[in-house]
This record gives C-alpha cells, sequence and structure tokens, in this order.
C-alpha cells in the first residue's frame, strides 16, 4: 500500500500497460512486502484490482520489500527480487580493468556488515509462517477497527478506502494539523500529510 494514505495501486492495470508497451515495472512493496502476502492468505484483502499484485501478474518484473518493517527486523535490511536470472544480472556492477582486479557488486553500497542480514534472517526463521499470519491478523483487525471507528467522530472523515498497514484522516470542519498537536500533547503521535492535509497513524503489533 501506498505510504501516505495505505491504498493499494492497481498492480494489474499499471503493469498490463507497461507489458503492452514492453517497459519493465517495478512493485515498491518495501511497505507491504511482509504484510500483503499474508493477508492475501488469510482472505483480507478481496477487491480483485488490489489482491493482485506479485509476478503472478502479467508485466511486473521486480518487487522490493523491506525486512525492517513488517518483516519485524533491524533497520537497512531491504532485499529485491527479480522476475528472472537474466533481468537480475542487470543488479550487480562489475569492472575488469581496475588496477585491484576485479571487482563486482549487487549493490551502489559495496562492503556491508552481514550481521543484519543475519539478523534479518533470524527475525524471518524464528517469526515462521504461523508466526506472521498471527501478526497479520491482529494488525488488520486494528486497522479495520480504526477506519470504521474515526469517522464516527464528528469533524473526522478517512481519506479513500485503506486496504492496510494505515489509516488516514482529514476534516473539513477544523485545522487537523492542530489535531495532531493535540494528540501529540497525549503521546499519540501521527504522520503529518498533505495534499490533502490529513495524518495518518499506522498500524503495528509492536
Amino acid at each position: 500500500p501506498g505510504f501516505p494514505h495505505g491504498i493499494i495501486d492497481n498492480i494489474p492495470a499499471l503493469a498490463g500497460f507497461c507489458a503492452d508497451r514492453d517497459i519493465p515495472f517495478h512493485v515498491d512493496s518495501c511497505m507491504g512486502g511482509f504484510l500483503l502476502p499474508w493477508l492475501k492468505r488469510l482472505g483480507r484483502l478481496n477487491e480483485p484490482t488490489r489482491k493482485n499484485f506479485d509476478f503472478s501478474v502479467r508485466g511486473v518484473t521486480s518487487i522490493s520489500a523491506d525486512v525492517h518493517k513488517y518483516g519485524c527486523a533491524n533497520k537497512g535490511a531491504s532485499l529485491i527480487m527479480y522476475r528472472s536470472r537474466e533481468m537480475r544480472k542487470n543488479q550487480f556492477y562489475a569492472i575488469t580493468d581496475w588496477p585491484g582486479g576485479l571487482y563486482c557488486s549487487p549493490s551502489v553500497s559495496g562492503s556491508r556488515s552481514g550481521a543484519l542480514l543475519a539478523q534479518a534472517w533470524a527475525s524471518v526463521v524464528i517469526l515462521g509462517e504461523e508466526g506472521f499470519l498471527e501478526k497479520t491478523r491482529k494488525i488488520q483487525d486494528m486497522h479495520d477497527r480504526l477506519a470504521e471507528e474515526i469517522p464516527k467522530i464528528d469533524g473526522l472523515e478517512v481519506v479513500g478506502k485503506p486496504d492496510a498497514y494505515c489509516v488516514a484522516f482529514t476534516s473539513k470542519d477544523f485545522d487537523i494539523y492542530a489535531v495532531a498537536e493535540a494528540l501529540d500533547s497525549f503521546g499519540w503521535h501521527s504522520t503529518r500529510l498533505h495534499k490533502p492535509k490529513c495524518l495518518h497513524m499506522e498500524t503495528s503489533d509492536r
């Protein structure tokens, strides 16, 4: 889902448009990569235009996901997947005439600590399939309740039809940023957004 409003784009339509023109299509699933697949397994994504977002969709050529978000790893662990090995080979940088010899790297940053990768792997393995399903169920229950209860507050309305991860809300009656400041004073921190002016609250079990 998109960061501001938690709404999933119509990936089949967008990817199909690109496929018809032989244009690669990347799905930025950094926020939902470790959430949406489990929601799909739980039957919590039902609209056809929103429940299909992976390599089963014609035209999707690559997908990125952050393990440090709903994968529960420490920040700095992300992954990118490609539809084919042929496409993945373009990810690698290689120089053959460097005085130090052959130099190859799969990323811009070059050398990295293996600790983050080990920790990310351990987090995913420890949670396992049942752990992710249970976490996702709790997170989505909270998300759906927020989306249902916020409009019951006089002057507030939800932005769009959020699918997962966060609920954005605004007001036509008063300054929504003033609401954010009032919430801050009670320890309820929300993200301030614009176009339109609104706030969003993310859902998590942490």
